[in-house]
């Protein structure tokens, strides 16, 4: 055990040693905790709403409905390549010394506590709009963290006890898979019976008071951590002993039955950790580590259509049907999930303002705000004014986490190979079929997003449409970034191509919300269109030419090889 804390002592000390020896590192770092302490102390000056603070039951939910999300997406990963708390490191060096196993797998989970705190590093970024609308303190925003990162240890512990259990029986596998799917399914469809059951009091009051109820808080880890946290915030400890107890009663049963697991648990973590280990030496080289199933079915022979440039496109739909993989992939429906939440919460907060501004007379003229500026609308389209601000907040929150989510999809596996090189087209052209694969994924996000947002949110349809609209156009404006990025600065650190990527994607944002809102709204005026529809269109054209003009401009990575690190 000595040499396992000796291990571990000289992993952190090696972590500082990084920071010092890589300044792109250590910069990044910097501006993470300032960012953190920006969060942190900028929300303690704000006044009281004059409405006062939102239900914190609302939040009790909300906090049910994260941690059971990602508690089943992470013992779902069981099932495939499985988890593991170790690196290949370790792999090569614990595993072939005379420690025991229950030893080292001790070592694991101590290791693992400090990769799930930075993993749920992210709430205390959403401290803020929380603060203000909840009027809720630090620690309880760092509760709530501590309590998020031992749900994720559950999960993986999860995934890995049932990766031992059926990774060396396909038919076991499948049996333990149609149970899980089926326990969850069952769940959430108690969920809906009984959401249904409390219609009357509107579908956001009903899922509060669904996923407040006794019987939530009886969900693995889930249920268990969520009682703690709120019992914190209330001051009602039975709750938090009750749920720390049986989460850490959880985490003891999961481990014996691993260490008591008659199959070789070494090789187990060996093919988790090597699935892990690749896709971190990809994402280091630029590369694309993309989720292939077993047994791929081949199914038709040959691409079958397209012609130079084409071809690519009609390929990438090959690749994709063969992989058997979804338009949308995890992160992006994590996302999008986060983004319903948050966007029905500070509308229902908005409905709540504007319910006190009833009667109160508009004498001053429409405005909109444009780049944090407050412009004044033209004359005459004060009067078809159909703005939502719950739309338009949730617009911004898609915009914000879409700026996250988007990738260059298959391309960045493209650059690596000769082929695409080689076709006799222009580079422009090549371009433009590498990323029309994406326009499928980016259309079924948009659906996906703003469908429930539609009855949600109670908007009207030409806006629903509009907003699916605007976020294909959206998609590709992050898409070019990360491709100009690519081209002009893929020789540098990763830390700091991934800085200049949000900075230049914030740049690109800037014409389409200046120049298309200002033009939708003047069309607006002169032809007594919808405001909100209309200036939608407008930006996602403003867009659509800010993308071709910036993806002509990196055209000439297709000519040389050399300018794609």
């Amino acid at each position: 055990m000595n040499a396992l804390a000796y291990s571990l002592r000289k992993q952190c000390k090696n972590l500082l040693l990084n920071l010092k020896n890589h300044p792109s590192q250590a910069v990044l770092a910097i501006v993470l905790v300032a960012l953190m302490l920006f969060s942190l102390l900028g929300p303690q000056s704000a006044p009281v709403p004059e409405t006062g603070y939102r239900d914190t039951a609302e939040l009790g939910a909300g906090v049910f409905l994260l941690y059971m999300i990602f508690f089943i997406l992470m013992a779902n990963n069981g099932f495939g390549s499985g988890a593991s708390m170790y690196s290949m490191a370790d792999v090569n060096l614990l595993f072939e010394t005379p420690i025991r196993p229950t030893t080292i797998l001790s070592y694991g989970l101590i290791r693992q506590m400090g990769t799930s705190l930075l993993a749920c590093i992210f709430i205390i970024f959403q401290y803020s709009w929380l603060h203000n609308l909840y009027g809720i303190s630090i620690g309880f925003v760092v509760v709530v963290l501590l309590c998020f990162a031992a749900v994720i240890m559950c999960g993986q512990m999860t995934a890995m006890l049932i990766y031992s259990k059926t990774s060396a029986d396909d038919r076991v596998k499948r049996i333990w898979r149609a149970v899980f799917y089926a326990v969850f399914l069952l769940l959430f469809a108690v969920c809906a019976y009984f959401i249904l059951q409390r219609r009357e009091e509107g579908f956001f009051n009903a899922a509060v008071g669904v996923f407040n109820t006794a019987a939530a808080a009886f969900f693995p880890a889930a249920g268990w951590m969520k009682a703690a946290a709120i019992g914190v915030m209330e001051g009602e400890w039975l709750p938090v002993l009750l749920g720390i107890g049986g989460t850490v009663g959880f985490m003891a049963a999961v481990v014996f039955l691993i260490a008591r697991s008659n199959t070789d648990y070494y090789e187990d973590v060996l093919a988790a950790t090597e699935v892990a280990h690749s896709a971190i030496v990809a994402r280091k080289q630029g590369g694309m580590n993309e989720p292939v199933p077993k047994n791929v079915k081949v199914g038709k022979i040959g691409i079958g259509k397209g012609r130079g440039a084409s071809a690519v496109y009609y390929k990438q739909l090959v690749e994709r049907r063969r992989g058997g993989l979804f338009l949308i992939d995890r992160m992006s429906l994590i996302f999008i999930a986060i983004t319903i939440v948050t966007s029905v919460i500070i509308g229902m907060g908005m409905d709540m303002e504007g319910e006190t501004a009833d009667g109160a007379e508009a004498s001053s003229p429409a405005v909109v705000s444009v780049a944090g500026e407050a412009v004044a609308l033209p004359e005459g389209a004060e009067e078809s004014l159909d703005l939502n601000p719950a739309v338009i907040s949730a617009l911004a929150m898609s915009v914000y986490m879409q700026m996250f989510s988007s990738t260059m999809g298959r391309f960045a596996k493209e650059l690596r190979l000769p082929y695409l090189y080689m076709i006799p087209e222009s580079p422009f052209k090549k371009l433009l079929y590498c990323i029309r694969e994406s326009a499928s994924t980016l259309i079924a996000e948009g659906v996906l997003l703003w469908v429930p947002l539609y009855f949600l949110l109670k908007m009207d349809l030409p806006t629903a449409v509009c907003c699916v609209i605007s976020r294909v156009f959206f998609g590709y404006l992050f898409i070019v970034a990360n491709i100009f990025i690519e081209r002009f600065m893929s020789s540098m650190p990763k830390v700091f191509s991934t800085i200049f990527y949000f900075l230049f994607a914030v740049l690109l944002l800037i014409p389409g919300a200046v120049g298309g809102i200002a033009a939708g709204a003047a069309l607006s005026a002169v032809a007594g269109l919808p405001l909100m529809a209309t200036a939608l269109i407008a930006v996602s054209l403003v867009n659509a030419a800010v993308s071709l003009l910036f993806l002509y401009i990196s055209r000439n990575m297709l000519v040389y090889a050399d300018l794609n690190g």
